[in-house]
């Protein structure tokens, strides 16, 4: 009987060194992957474009990963996996003709920001939704960020504006690699936004959410997107590389916010302000013409 106590004393004390080491793995696992995700933001490095020629712009110091997008076509608009959510400004479906083009992984941080400009989140505006150098920049007009893609295009002798809303939407769906999910890289709005429902009213570090296909994040939600078009009516002949309105007095924004609805931050919802409005919800994200 001490015997059969002895072996069970043993036994147990291997099964409970066993699960201990286990969990000392787990949490220097865990450790490990936090500090990949405060630097590159999950899965950044493995989500890399299928194609490839991604790069990283140093001009300024900034650090600004860029995405590879492949030309291809897509549909544009309320296709059908948007179904009730969609409104007719997302109407007539069109079959879009793309060029390629590279576009920021992340939205721009209020570091990069400063690098470029020399003004703070702070100094733009009064009430801060997340303050931080890997949050959003917001209290952006479209103005200004214009004006932080021609600093960064002189400094960097590469061509950056804002994405044209096609260019926007495209990058979204995944380019040619879509999987035609009602948000970017995901059907379901949590895996990849700050939305209303999650974000406990403010911004959040870019890069915290899912990535889609491509390896870029933040698509849906955190800060609304500017982007170069005047807004308008969809046009049912402008399928190559459409450059939106030709005239007009706002400008379109895309992806949703923090303070938006999930409906509000799918790959094909469109919003537009007036090119000098600057909002604690509104940011941007650059594309590199090649």
């Amino acid at each position: 009987m001490i015997g059969v106590n002895l072996k069970y004393s043993v036994v147990k004390e291997l099964i409970t060194s066993f699960f201990c080491m286990l969990s000392i793995l787990s949490l220097s696992a865990q450790d490990s992957y936090s500090s990949l995700s405060r630097e590159y933001a999950p899965g950044a490095l493995e989500s890399l474009s299928p194609s490839g020629g991604n790069y990283v712009e140093t001009a300024m110091g900034l650090n600004l990963r860029m995405v590879f997008v492949d030309g291809g076509t897509f549909e544009m608009g309320a296709t059908a996996e948007q179904a009730k959510d969609a409104a007719n400004t997302e109407r007539p479906v069109r079959k879009i003709t793309m060029s390629p083009y590279y576009i920021g992984m992340f939205e721009i941080t209020q570091e990069q920001w400063k690098k470029v400009m020399g003004t703070t989140v702070q100094d733009l505006g009064h009430d801060m939704r997340g303050v931080g150098e890997d949050f959003p920049m917001y209290y952006v007009s479209w103005d200004d960020a214009m004006e932080f893609c021609q600093k960064l295009s002189e400094q960097s002798g590469k061509t950056y504006t804002l994405p044209t809303e096609a260019q926007w939407e495209f990058a979204a769906r995944c380019g040619v690699y879509s999987k035609k999910t009602k948000y970017s890289g995901s059907p379901y709005a949590n895996v990849v936004s700050w939305n209303a429902d999650n974000s406990v009213k403010k911004t959040h570090a870019v890069g915290t959410k899912a990535g889609n296909e491509l390896g870029i994040y933040d698509m849906c939600g955190n800060v609304w997107e500017w982007c170069l078009d005047w807004y308008g009516d969809y046009r049912v002949y402008d399928t190559s590389d459409p450059q939106g309105a030709a005239s007009g007095t706002t400008r379109v924004n895309r992806g949703g916010s923090w303070l938006s609805s999930a409906k509000f931050c799918r790959v094909s919802t469109r919003d537009n302000d007036k090119p000098t409005l600057r909002g604690n919800n509104l940011g941007f994200r650059v594309v590199m013409i090649p």
